[in-house]
């Protein structure tokens, strides 16, 4: 089942052209006008590849062969950014230990919270920083109180040993906070 174009490419394989002026210029095939003398290892393989069957790759494959770590890195940014919008905007906890809920979150938002920064925010929001403590309520810093020397607490007005103990005075609640007095009842004058 051999054809008359292949015998002829056979029979060029088989016999080199010769050098000088006996070598003929080319030889012609039967299908078109090709020429075969073979100078060179390119000029040869220029006309196997002629012979050989053309499949034309799509573009898409193309693209893919040629740009393929361009591609992974765009699907990993993709992926990424995708990842640090979910966890900005999410209620999800990220941190490893159970966290508070997202009720009680809530719960303990202050004045002092919302004036934070946006970058202070999105830390908390991570688990990467501690949100600020809220206000201390400190009661009426005008309201007269008993500071006992001795005991290094204050007294309100009413309690039983306001005015009454030794070594004592009387100062604003603003004075004995600021000289480290603790309130005697736990918790301060209104």
């Amino acid at each position: 089942m051999s054809t008359e174009f292949e015998e002829s490419v056979l029979s060029d394989l088989e016999e080199p052209p010769k050098a000088g002026a006996e070598a003929a210029p080319s030889t012609t095939l039967a299908k078109g006008e090709r020429s075969l003398a073979w100078s060179s290892a390119a000029s040869a393989r220029e006309f196997l590849e002629q012979l050989a069957p053309t499949r034309r790759r799509g573009t898409l494959v193309r693209l893919w062969n040629s740009r393929r770590g361009d591609i992974y890195l765009a699907i990993a940014v993709l992926l990424v950014a995708g990842v640090i919008r979910w966890t900005l905007w999410s209620n999800h906890s990220v941190s490893a230990t159970a966290g508070p809920t997202p009720g009680a979150v809530d719960h303990h938002r202050t004045a002092a919270e919302t004036d934070l920064s946006w970058f202070d925010r999105m830390l908390i929001s991570l688990g990467l920083a501690e949100p600020p403590s809220p206000p201390e309520y400190k009661g009426n810093p005008e309201t007269q109180v008993w500071v006992d020397l001795q005991t290094a607490l204050y007294y309100c007005p009413g309690a039983d040993l306001y005015g009454k103990t030794a070594k004592g005075k009387f100062t604003s609640q603003r004075d004995a906070q600021l000289d480290q007095f603790e309130p005697a009842s736990r918790k301060s004058c209104d």
